[in-house]
């Protein structure tokens, strides 16, 4: 009697042991399927002249065409940048953002990429583009928590144009 339970006993525990490895070899596949592209370190910015003017919201800058039309706006708790665009008589808008609130956005469902800044911080870069009558339009959501820059529902062009900006963004860490 006592072999016999030992041979059920030992069947079970080699049926619970390939159950884990099987488990433990299917997590990664599951790590995989997160839908994120990865991490970027954002650059320190360099002390160097630039082609356009530097816009600084507090540990992020961004690089905006000097004949770029800027409309600033404050209040108590926010500060915000709204780079404009005409496209086909309609304005479209880049909004780089200082204040309480978070880069999450509608796109923040699909393919991300997370940012990484030298003091370890992490936030995210979201895109994702949608079809309307009017054509193909695109929304981008990037940064880090109360620090970060977005457009919503532009034009391919002016995507274009404010991912460059975007892109320009380098980490400047507090002054003291």
């Amino acid at each position: 009697m006592q072999t016999a339970e030992l041979k059920t006993e030992g069947l079970a525990v080699r049926h619970a042991t390939v159950s884990l490895i099987l488990v433990l070899l299917a997590f990664p596949a599951f790590t995989w399927a997160e839908d994120s592209k990865g991490e970027r370190l954002i650059p320190n910015c360099a002390a160097t002249n630039v082609q356009g003017k530097r816009m600084r919201t507090g540990r992020l800058s961004y690089v905006v065409p000097k004949h770029a039309t800027v409309k600033q706006i404050k209040d108590i708790d926010y500060r915000e940048y709204r780079v404009l665009r005409s496209e086909q008589g309609k304005w479209e808008g880049l909004t780089i953002f200082l204040g309480n609130g978070s880069p999450y956005s509608i796109c923040s469902a699909a393919t991300h990429q997370t940012l990484r800044l030298s003091d370890g911080t992490r936030g995210v870069d979201a895109r994702c583009s949608s079809s309307t009558k009017g054509g193909n339009e695109a929304s981008r959501s990037t940064g880090f928590m109360n620090e970060y820059a977005y457009y919503d529902s532009v034009s391919a062009e002016s995507a274009k144009y404010f991912d460059s900006i975007i892109d320009s963004m380098c980490y400047e860490p507090q002054r003291k």
